[in-house]
């Protein structure tokens, strides 16, 4: 049987762009099943024993396809989704599907032990991101934990840039991403704001309250299984982007407007 071949280029150099690319992949093979795809990425190893994706960084094929979002990121869309323009360009389903990741059975394992001296439940939170627009405020993440450490083991996952508390358990800067999301799959819900983390937790089946703020809308990037809790601002979508010197001017109001009490509210919803 003849196999068609496809190089996927991914334009965007971010970590939790790369989960978003097998999002695509997974709407390319269910259209196309028979289909060899090539991806070209940065971070490739996230996307170890993905049975959609046939080769990584093979040199470009016949048919080669540039995914990215740019348009959507510069006319501040707030109703279309970042996968939407590659999809049309391919003439796919504007069906948005979860992210494909596998956590092979020595990650869950080596994840198991990470958690074994620590009292269930366990929920993941990631309080940074490299863009400061999509950050919570610390005195609020404060807040939360002070009630949330009570009844629950807090799993602090992320890089060293994560905000220093005393009553959670750290394992950001301590992990790498694959083992991050192995320990992230074992926990009841993650919390946290737009990241890598947050598609990383849609592709294993964790349920998640995502703070949004005003930066971008849950139609933008979001899972409907999620609690998205999103400002809608006169100033927003904002899209900002720090590497290209734009920077909040309302002090991350948009943020200031979502409550600790609110995200504790919504987190015992999801946990009941």
């Amino acid at each position: 049987m003849f196999h068609l071949r496809l190089t996927v280029l991914n334009a965007f150099p971010g970590i939790g762009d790369v989960l978003l690319l097998t999002s695509l992949v997974e709407s390319i093979k269910n259209k196309y099943p028979n289909i060899k795809v090539n991806v070209v990425t940065k971070h490739f190893d996230l996307l170890k024993n993905n049975d959609s994706i046939h080769s990584f960084n093979k040199g470009a094929t016949f048919f080669t396809f540039r995914h990215w979002y740019l348009e959507i990121r510069q006319n501040k869309n707030p109703d279309k989704h970042i996968l939407s323009e590659s999809l049309d360009k391919l003439g796919l389903s504007s069906k948005i599907r979860k992210p494909h990741y596998v956590v092979t059975e020595e990650e869950r394992e080596n994840a198991k032990k990470r958690l074994k001296p620590f009292k269930k439940p366990f929920i993941a939170i990631n309080t940074s991101s490299k863009e400061s627009s999509k950050n919570w405020l610390p005195k609020y993440w404060k807040e939360l934990l002070e009630i949330l450490t009570e009844g629950y083991t807090v799993i602090q996952l992320g890089d060293e840039s994560e905000i220093e508390f005393e009553n959670t358990v750290r394992f950001a800067g301590k992990l790498d991403l694959r083992e991050s999301v192995a320990v992230l799959e074992r926990c009841s819900l993650f919390v946290g704001g737009v990241s890598f983390l947050m598609h990383a937790a849609a592709a294993v089946g964790v349920k998640s309250v995502i703070i949004y703020g005003g930066r971008e809308t849950p139609s933008n990037s979001g899972y409907d299984q999620n609690v998205n809790l999103f400002e809608r601002m006169e100033c927003g979508p904002c899209w900002i982007h720090e590497e290209d010197g734009e920077f909040c001017t309302k002090e991350l109001d948009c943020m200031k407007k979502i409550k600790a009490s609110s995200v504790y509210s919504e987190i015992i919803n999801q946990l009941i």
